[in-house]
C-alpha cells in the first residue's frame, strides 16, 4: 500500500509509516536501487526481513523525494551517501516499517509490536525510578514507550557505548494512546535531552525522538 502516515514535526523533519501488504517483488518494483543497495537487499535470506528493508526504502523515496543511496557505517547506523548532513533513522516490526529524516534535529525512531513478553525483561532496560513508576500502572503499552524511546535514543547516539538502563533515562509521564515525554542520554557519544513523541497504531507502538543538533 502507499505511505500510510506522514508526520512533519517541522519543515525540515519528516517521518513516514508504511504498512507492509506487498511482497518483495512488488516493493522493489517501485524502487531504483543502487548497486550497493541491490547488494544489501539480496543479502537477506529471511523474506520478511527483506520486505521490511524494502518498505523502509519506499518510505525514504516518498519523504525524501530525491535520488540517493542508502548505506550503513561501521556501527550499523544508516546514512544517505549523497547527503550525510541529513539525519536518518529506520525501524521495522512485523507488518510495519518506519523512517524519519531531518536537517534540523538529531533523530531516532522505533516501532514495535506489543506483546506481554516485555514484562519479563523490563528489569533489563528500566532504571529503578522507571521501574517504580511503571509498577504503578502495569501497562504493557507504557513499557513499550519506554523501550521505543530508549531504542530511538540509542540510535541517535549511534555507537554501542551506552546502556539502556543506566545511560538513557525517561522523565515520568502519564501514558495516553498518543502523547509526548522527555528523555536524556546521560553519557555516550551524543549526550543531551530529547523530546519523545509516541502513538499507538493498532497493536504497535510508534516512537520518535528529537534533539538539538
Amino acid at each position: 500500500m502507499p505511505l500510510e502516515r506522514c508526520i512533519k514535526p517541522d519543515r525540515e523533519t519528516v517521518a513516514g509509516i508504511w504498512k507492509i501488504e506487498e511482497n518483495a517483488d512488488d516493493l522493489i518494483a517501485g524502487l531504483e536501487l543502487s548497486p550497493l543497495e541491490d547488494q544489501i537487499v539480496h543479502s537477506y535470506r529471511n523474506m520478511r526481513r527483506k520486505e521490511q528493508w524494502l518498505a523502509c526504502r519506499r518510505i525514504l523515496k516518498e519523504i525524501y523525494g530525491k535520488n540517493y543511496t542508502l548505506a550503513y557505517n561501521e556501527f550499523g547506523k544508516p546514512f544517505l551517501v549523497n547527503n550525510p548532513e541529513t539525519e536518518l533513522s529506520l525501524s521495522h516490526s512485523g507488518e510495519y516499517a518506519a523512517a524519519i529524516i531531518s536537517r534540523s534535529y538529531r533523530i531516532g525512531i522505533d516501532i514495535e509490536k506489543v506483546s506481554d513478553r516485555i514484562h519479563r525483561v523490563k528489569e533489563r532496560f528500566l532504571s529503578e525510578p522507571e521501574l517504580r513508576h511503571t509498577s504503578l500502572h502495569h501497562n504493557t503499552e507504557e513499557l513499550y514507550v519506554y523501550w521505543g524511546a530508549k531504542e530511538a535514543l540509542y540510535k541517535i547516539n549511534g555507537r554501542p557505548d551506552i546502556d539502556f538502563q543506566k545511560d538513557i533515562i525517561l522523565e515520568p509521564f502519564d501514558y495516553l494512546c498518543a502523547g509526548q515525554c522527555f528523555a536524556e542520554i546521560r553519557r555516550g557519544s551524543k549526550p543531551g535531552k530529547f523530546e519523545v513523541s509516541y502513538e499507538k497504531i493498532g497493536n504497535y507502538i510508534f516512537v520518535y525522538a528529537l534533539g538539538k543538533r
